[in-house]
């Protein structure tokens, strides 16, 4: 299944329908619903790793201090205990 080129989804994700969301609801869905691991290392090279994970929260309209809040805080918040 592809999300992030410019296919449009051909199968349920999370049981639900996602091939009728508009370019921006796929985009919002990404950049809101879903997590990355590149093999490729996209990240950009003249921010450091914090502002590489800032990043995408800032552009998801999230406070700057917020967006620092959650990049440090939410790993050690989602390890299992």
């Amino acid at each position: 299944m592809c999300l992030v080129s410019l296919r449009v989804p051909t199968s349920r994700i999370e049981g639900k329908d996602r091939g009728h969301l508009t370019s921006s609801e796929r985009t919002r869905y990404r950049m809101g619903e879903l997590g990355y691991i590149f093999q490729n290392y996209a990240i950009i090279p003249s921010l450091t790793a914090l502002e590489n994970v800032i990043l995408p929260l800032l552009m998801q309209g999230g406070a700057r201090r917020a967006a620092e809040h959650t990049a440090v805080h939410a790993p050690s918040d989602t390890i299992p205990k």
